[in-house]
């Protein structure tokens, strides 16, 4: 009656010894990471499909766990059998990287080893841990410049200075400051022009005794400002060497001109000299020439005359233009050699002027 009882079919839902066995031997190859069954000395008893996967092997039973396992020795593994809590050990490259627990059963005489792959999250790591190093570097990337770097937010507090930057101001710290405060020169109609261009600003201001060009650049969309300072001390004594060059140069220019303008005067009064010492000595010569001549009183005054009046015309500015002085001469020349005159070309100076 028990049996009339029960729902029909009902012995075909019972699972049988046989298929609980079949299930058991199919559980590990149903786990999709890598599973084993390890004696206590190592020796892979067994393993299943994802097992043979990652290490790549057709079969492994027989071979020693810590020689397939990579980066496994020796004493990591006598760490897992002596251990009452499970071991985890990770194998493997970024490219593929598993995390391996070991649980030891000493009274099975087992030790079973489940695979994670951790290949993602390792990865997820590498990238956090490079980001990381890449956000420390540009973080130092400010005190690496040579030159002061400083940042200001809109209205111009200053959130960071690298160590050139503090180091040019002689303070420890600048951060808190308003920038307008700290550079020297900085007026209101430079800082407006700052705060609104869209181009970089440049600045040149003397801080001690180091010239800085600043350069300002636009406003980012987070409201930050950056300046970069470059140091044209150098620059500017070569600029002003090269000034003072020029000066002296000019100078020198100018003195030497001086001295032409000092030295001409001096060497007509020189020729002024030899010619009137000639001059003398001619008129010597003539005077006893005349005394000579026994001339009567008459024609002495005569001679008187003919003196007064040259020295009269002598005194007169000239007002003959180069060409018709130079035809005068040439005129008188020509007519004075026709008359046999001697010395003719020493008077025509004389007669022209007259």
């Amino acid at each position: 009656m028990e049996s009339q009882d029960q729902p029909s079919g009902a012995h075909q839902i019972q699972p049988t010894l046989e298929s609980l066995q079949r299930l058991m031997a199919e559980f590990p190859d149903m786990n999709p990471g890598p599973v084993l069954r390890l004696r206590m000395d190592g020796t892979v008893e067994m393993l299943n499909r994802a097992a043979r996967e990652v290490l790549k092997l057709k079969g492994a039973e027989g071979q020693c766990w810590y020689d397939l396992c990579p980066d496994m020795n020796a004493d990591t593994w006598e760490a897992i059998k002596s251990s009452p809590e499970p071991v985890q050990f990770e194998a493997g490259t970024l490219e593929q990287c598993f995390l391996y627990t070991h649980v030891c059963r000493p009274d099975t005489g087992h030790i079973f080893v489940y695979g994670a792959d951790v290949t993602a999250h390792r990865i997820a790591e590498k990238a956090l841990e490079d980001q990381r190093a890449q956000m420390a570097e540009m973080a130092r990337f400010p005190d690496m410049n040579p030159g002061p770097v400083i940042q200001f937010v809109e209205g111009g507090s200053i959130v960071l200075a690298n160590r050139a930057a503090r180091r040019l101001f002689d303070k420890p710290s600048l951060v808190g400051l308003m920038w307008r405060d700290v550079c020297p020169g900085m007026t209101d109609a430079l800082w407006e022009r700052i705060e609104m261009t869209e181009t970089n600003v440049l600045h040149e201001a003397q801080v001690g005794d180091r010239f800085i060009l600043f350069t300002h650049t636009p406003r980012t969309e987070a409201g930050n400002s950056f300046v970069y300072g470059s140091d044209v001390t150098e620059q500017k004594e070569a600029e002003r060497l090269l000034a003072q060059n020029e000066k002296m140069a000019t100078l020198g220019t100018l003195s030497a001109g001086v001295a032409h303008e000092l030295n001409n005067p001096a060497a007509a009064a020189h020729r002024g000299a030899d010619h009137l010492k000639s001059a003398f000595t001619r008129f010597q010569q003539v005077m006893v020439q005349v005394g000579r001549l026994d001339l009567t009183e008459s024609e002495f005054e005569c001679l008187l005359m003919l003196d007064e009046l040259a020295r009269e015309r002598s005194a007169r500015v000239s007002t003959l233009s180069g060409m018709e002085r130079m035809d005068l001469e040439q005129e008188l020349e020509e007519w004075m050699e026709d008359h046999e005159i001697t010395d003719a070309y020493e008077l025509l100076d004389d007669l022209v002027e007259g």
